[in-house]
């Protein structure tokens, strides 16, 4: 028994581009999926700058040493 692609398939018109090989559709189906995760996904932000050694947090009215 034939499946309802099937049964439309010669309703269509032929297209004169081979068909792809179960391999190519599978890359092209990846490549897609990485274009897709690129355009959604923002860049992940910089990262904070390290401070230097001796500029750490000082307490307001802290005790000078």
């Amino acid at each position: 028994m034939r499946d309802r692609a099937e049964r439309k398939a010669p309703d269509r018109a032929r297209s004169d581009r081979p068909r792809l090989t179960d391999e190519e559709f599978r890359t092209l189906l990846e490549e897609a999926r990485a274009e897709v995760r690129r355009r959604s996904f923002a860049a992940p932000p910089p990262a904070e700058p390290v401070p230097a050694p001796g500029t750490g947090h000082v307490e307001p009215g802290a005790a000078a040493h």
